[in-house]
Parts: C-alpha cells; structure tokens; sequence
C-alpha cells in the first residue's frame, strides 16, 4: 500500500519541512526557485504514487531520478545565492541524496522482479494496477487529556481568579 512506503513518507515529510521555508523566501525568489522547488516536489510525490500502481515502473523511477537532480541543483542555486542558510542546505541535500538512494534501490527491485509481484487482490489494467488502497485512520486521534492535570489547571485558575 502507498502508505506503507518509506520513500512516500520521505517525500512527504520533506515536502512538510521544505514548504514553510519556501514560502518565507524573498519574493523576488518565492515566484521562480521557490516555485520551481515546489512544482518538482510535487512532480515528484505524483510520480512515487503513479509507480506504486505502475506494473512496468522503471520508466517513471528514471524520470522521478531525474527530477530529484533537478531539485537537488535548484537547492544548491538557493544556498548559493544566500537565500537558504548552509544548515538548511545540508539537511535538503542529505534528505535528496537519502531519497535517491532509495529510489536506485525501488528501480533495482522492480528490475529484478519484473514488476510482477503484487497481492492476488490487485488486478491489472493496462500498466497499472487497480487495487483498494485506503488509509486506515484518516485523521489522527487527538491524545485523551490528563483529568488529574486538567483538574489541577482548573483549580490554580479559580483560585486565581479569587484574589
């Protein structure tokens, strides 16, 4: 299941990390680099769930590759004009080179398998597979307050409010 995909995850934590730095960027900066990083990411995260679903995936894999160099160059004009600091830089270009990894690793699985593992419970579609893939939780359960603490909070504010 996509989900359950660490390269997914990477991407959409990198994506989550990357997007508030982005928006942040001078605007002469935000509307061409910043743009341009946030157009390939997305590329990118479209492309990791059409190869999720893809029988012969090592096509879309090579352009993905492709696009992550792209996006690796976009970042290091970023740091090198002076619109990312060095820390931000290291940490993009370690996450990138993380992702690129991962992503020869996916392209060197599906060659050797020949795409043709997936559960029975798929069924194919020209080159692509149709499959039920929903997340379990949609949202996530909020944490059950503390009583004991709440109760506490409650009574320093009451008391507060006495005096």
């Amino acid at each position: 299941m996509l989900h359950e995909l660490t390269i997914y995850k990477k991407i959409e934590d990198f994506l989550t990390w990357i997007y508030p730095l982005l928006s942040r960027l001078p605007r002469s900066e935000k509307y061409s680099l910043g743009k341009r990083v946030e157009e390939i990411l997305v590329q990118i995260l479209e492309g990791i769930i059409t190869a999720n679903y893809q029988i012969n995936k090592i096509e879309t894999l090579a352009e993905l590759r492709v696009r992550l160099e792209s996006l690796q160059v976009m970042i290091r004009i970023l740091k090198n004009i002076g619109v990312i600091s060095r820390k931000q830089y290291e940490f993009s270009s370690r996450s990138i080179n993380e992702l690129k990894r991962m992503l020869l690793g996916w392209m060197k699985s599906a060659k050797k398998t020949g795409d043709k593992e997936k559960p029975s419970s798929e069924v194919a579609f020209g080159n692509y597979y149709l499959g039920m893939d929903f997340e379990d939780e949609v949202e996530e359960k909020e944490p059950e307050p503390n009583k004991v603490l709440l109760n506490q909070r409650l009574k320093e504010l009451n008391e507060d409010l006495l005096y």
